[in-house]
């Protein structure tokens, strides 16, 4: 016997969880059923997309920085324990960097005395302990 799921089951199940992963995972029917059955419904999609991560520092900030410390980009990488192609990529503008890469290079540029301003400049001086 098969069992069907009417569109109100569908869409109350939608409204309820939120996501086509979740409601896919709820009606036992893969991703793209769900995508493929809400598309057919009509159902608005709560579209959130992806949100690059924010850091308290730039690109530019970053690579005038490590330049500033006469820090060749294997020399920052060998301190900061981040790839060259992730720190590369970062400075140059084509990728952004995780959260936890970010930490690292904060971390290194910390014990080197920089610190990121929130008006794109850096200052460098004494390093203290990271909190």
């Amino acid at each position: 016997m098969t069992n069907y799921i009417t569109d109100e089951e569908i869409i109350k199940a939608y409204q309820e969880e939120g996501t086509l992963h979740k409601l896919a995972s709820r009606l036992g029917i893969s991703y793209p059923t769900a995508v493929s059955w809400t598309t057919d419904i009509g159902i608005k999609l709560n579209r959130q997309g992806y949100n690059s991560p924010s850091h308290d520092f730039t690109n530019l900030q970053c690579r005038h920085a490590r330049e500033f410390l006469k820090m060749t980009r294997d020399d920052f990488c060998s301190l900061s324990k981040v790839s060259k192609t992730a720190l590369r990529e970062f400075e140059l503008g084509k990728a952004n960097i995780r959260r936890e890469t970010a930490n690292k290079i904060l971390a290194a540029f910390e014990v080197m005395g920089i610190r990121f301003n929130a008006d794109g400049t850096f200052s460098h001086g004494q390093s203290t302990p990271r909190d």
